[in-house]
């Protein structure tokens, strides 16, 4: 159960970092929503400052819930 927990952390934090970093495409998030993970696929500008807003706002979401590195 502890290994499952470990393996699902870890999966959501990379769902997070691929939201932030990049364009999720189709399959991506496919494989995730599979594994349990929730995950959708957006296009957008990612400089834009609605987007750097909300990455700022989805790194703090994972800061609060699975704490911080460091």
């Amino acid at each position: 159960m502890l290994l499952r927990r470990s393996i699902e952390y870890q999966w959501s934090v990379l769902a997070y970092v691929l939201a932030i970093c990049s364009t999720m495409q189709p399959e991506t998030v496919t494989m995730l929503q599979d594994l349990g993970v929730k995950a959708q696929a957006v296009q957008a500008d990612l400089n834009a400052p609605s987007v750097v807003t909300e990455s700022k706002r989805m790194v703090e979401d994972v800061a609060e819930h699975f704490g911080r590195l460091g």
